[in-house]
C-alpha cells in the first residue's frame, strides 16, 4: 500500500472518535465521571490562577488558549481541549502501531481500541487532564521509538517528558525509561542483522541530550509562580516564593494517601484494578493483548517501555488511597492497545495462513467488533444533557441572599461556585468561602485579598463567619443532590428563599 495512502484508515478514524466524541461530549460544567475538578481548572485558567496541586502548569497553558476559542461556554471550550488530546492520542497510536508492524489492519485496531475504551472515552467529554497525559505518554514513546539519531530528537524526548510532569507527577513513571537505548517501533518485528546498536559514548552524549531537554520542559513550571503573584482567586498554595512552589509541585497535601496501604487494602486494590481492567479490555481485548504481549515478545525497547508502564501505573492505582484513582491506569490502556494491535496482526496471518480468505474475515470481525463496540455503548457515555453541577450552581446563586456569604464543602459544591463567582463573575456581591481550605494559611492571605470587606474568624463555622460579618448572611451549601442553603438564624425570614421553594 502506498504510504500516504497507509495514513487514510488512521484519519478516518480520527474523524469516526471526533464524531462520537462530540455526540457525547458533556455541554458546560460536569461532574460526571469524577470530574468535580474542572470547575477548578477552569476557573484557575480563566482567571490567571494556579489549580489544585500540583499546579498543572503545562495543562494551563494549552487551556488558555482553548479558552480563546469563540464556541460555547468556558467549560465546553476546556472540554474540547480533553476530546482533541484524546483524537490526537488515537491518531498516534495508529502511526506506532502501524511503525512498529507495517500493518494498516493492526494500527487501526489499535487505535480504535484505545479512542473507544470507556475510561479513555469518560476522560475526553469533561475537563480534566488525563488525555492530555495520554497524549504525552504516546509523544514520549513515538520520540523514545522514532529510530532518528538526531539531537533534536533526544532533546525533544527530553523536553517531553518535562511537559508531561507539568500536566500531572504521575509522568515521574516516565524518567527510567529516558535510560534505554534509542530503538524504533520496527525492531519489535526486525530481524538481528537490522538492529542498530549504540555504543557507550553515543548513549552518554544520548542522556546529556536528554537531561537538557528534561530540563527545558520542567521549566513549564516557571508559569506557576508568575500565575501566583497575579493575586487571582483561585491561587492554590500561594506559590509565588519558593517554598510555596515546592509545596504546591509536590502534591505534599496529597502524600498521605500513599501511606494508607495495608495487606487487606493492597487485596482488595488489586482485585478492584483486575476487575476495572477486565472492563476496560473485555474478552476479545484482554486475549488479543496477551498474544501482542507474549506471543510476539522481543527483548526490545517497545515491549520494556510498554511493560514498565503497565506495571508502574497499576501499581500506582493499586496503591494510591483515592477514589478516583483509576484513572491513573490511562498510560496502561496506551500499553494494552498497542499490544492488541500486534495481537490482531498475530491473529490475522495465524488465521490467513490456515484458511482461505481467513485474513479478511478476520480484519471484517475484528474492526467490526470494536466498531460496534463502541457505538454500542454511547448511551453509557452520554453527556451531552449532563446539567446537573450547571443547574446546582445556578439554583445556589439565584436563591442566596443580597451580600450572603457562602460557606461550602466538598470539590463538586466548592469548584462548581467558583466557576460561576470567579470565571463567569456572577453574583460579585457575595463571597465563596471554603470550609475544607480555610485553615490554611494561603486559603486564608487569598480570601483577603479576594475580599477585602470580609472578616476572617479563627473558624470557618457559620455563627463565627456571622458574628465577624455583622449585616451579611452566612449561608451553608448543606446539598448538591437538592441545592439548599441553611442559612444563619437571625436571618431566617429568607429562608423559603435558600431551600428551593
Amino acid at each position: 500500500m502506498l504510504r500516504p495512502v497507509r495514513h487514510l484508515p488512521g484519519l478516518l478514524i480520527s474523524v469516526f472518535l471526533t464524531l462520537l466524541y462530540l455526540r457525547t461530549l458533556a455541554p458546560g460544567l460536569t461532574w460526571g465521571f469524577d470530574g468535580a475538578d474542572g470547575g477548578d481548572l477552569i476557573t484557575a485558567a480563566a482567571t490567571g490562577g494556579v489549580p489544585h496541586p500540583s499546579g498543572y502548569p503545562t495543562y494551563l497553558v494549552l487551556a488558555s488558549v482553548f479558552l480563546r476559542i469563540p464556541i460555547g461556554s468556558l467549560a465546553f471550550r476546556t472540554n474540547l481541549l480533553s476530546l482533541a488530546a484524546a483524537v490526537l492520542a488515537a491518531a498516534l497510536i495508529y502511526a506506532l502501531v502501524l511503525a512498529a508492524s507495517q500493518s494498516v489492519f493492526a494500527a487501526s485496531v489499535a487505535s480504535i481500541f484505545f479512542g473507544t475504551a470507556p475510561l479513555v472515552w469518560s476522560q475526553a467529554i469533561i475537563t480534566e487532564v488525563y488525555t492530555l497525559q495520554a497524549l504525552l505518554t504516546v509523544c514520549f514513546l513515538g520520540l523514545l521509538l522514532s529510530g532518528r539519531r538526531s539531537r533534536f530528537n533526544e532533546l525533544a524526548v527530553g523536553i517531553v517528558t518535562g511537559l508531561s510532569l507539568g500536566n500531572h507527577l504521575m509522568a515521574a513513571f516516565l524518567l527510567p525509561l529516558l535510560l534505554l537505548r534509542p530503538g524504533s517501533p520496527g525492531e519489535a518485528v526486525a530481524t538481528n542483522s537490522e538492529r542498530a546498536t549504540v555504543g557507550p559514548a553515543s548513549m552518554a552524549k544520548v542522556y546529556l541530550q536528554r537531561l537538557v531537554g528534561l530540563g527545558a520542559g520542567l521549566s513549564i513550571y516557571l508559569v506557576i509562580p508568575l500565575r501566583a503573584a497575579s493575586h487571582a482567586p483561585v491561587n492554590w498554595g500561594n506559590a509565588h516564593n519558593l517554598s510555596g512552589l515546592l509545596s504546591l509541585v509536590s502534591g505534599q497535601v496529597y502524600w498521605s494517601r500513599l501511606g494508607q496501604s495495608n495487606a487487606a487494602y493492597l487485596v482488595n486494590g488489586a482485585r478492584s484494578w483486575a476487575h476495572f481492567m477486565v472492563q476496560q479490555l473485555g474478552p476479545a481485548g484482554l486475549l488479543l493483548a496477551i498474544a501482542g504481549l507474549i506471543v510476539l515478545f522481543r527483548p526490545r525497547v517497545l515491549y520494556f517501555a510498554t511493560i514498565w508502564m503497565a506495571i508502574s501505573y497499576s501499581n500506582l492505582s493499586i496503591i494510591y488511597y483515592s477514589a478516583d484513582s483509576y484513572v491513573y491506569v490511562m498510560p496502561v490502556l496506551v500499553s494494552c492497545s498497542i499490544w492488541i494491535g500486534l495481537g490482531s496482526h498475530w491473529l490475522m496471518e495465524r488465521v490467513s495462513g490456515a484458511l482461505a480468505y481467513g485474513g479478511r474475515a478476520v480484519v471484517i470481525v475484528v474492526m467490526g467488533f470494536f466498531l460496534f463496540q463502541g457505538i454500542l455503548v454511547v448511551p453509557r457515555m452520554d453527556l451531552s444533557s449532563d446539567r446537573r453541577a450547571e443547574d446546582f450552581a445556578h439554583a445556589i446563586l439565584d436563591s442566596a441572599p443580597p451580600r450572603s456569604i457562602l460557606l461550602t464543602e466538598g470539590d463538586e459544591a466548592t469548584f462548581a461556585l467558583w466557576y460561576f463567582h470567579y470565571a463567569l463573575r456572577e453574583r460579585p456581591d457575595m463571597a465563596v468561602v471554603s470550609s475544607d481550605l480555610f485553615a490554611q494559611p494561603w486559603y486564608r492571605e487569598v480570601l483577603r485579598y479576594t475580599y477585602a470587606d470580609l472578616a476572617l474568624p479563627i473558624e470557618p463555622w457559620s455563627p463565627a463567619l456571622a458574628q465577624a460579618n455583622p449585616g451579611r448572611t452566612v449561608c451553608v451549601v448543606a446539598s448538591i443532590l437538592q441545592p439548599r442553603l441553611e442559612c444563619t438564624p437571625q436571618y431566617g425570614r429568607l429562608a423559603w428563599r435558600t431551600q428551593g421553594n
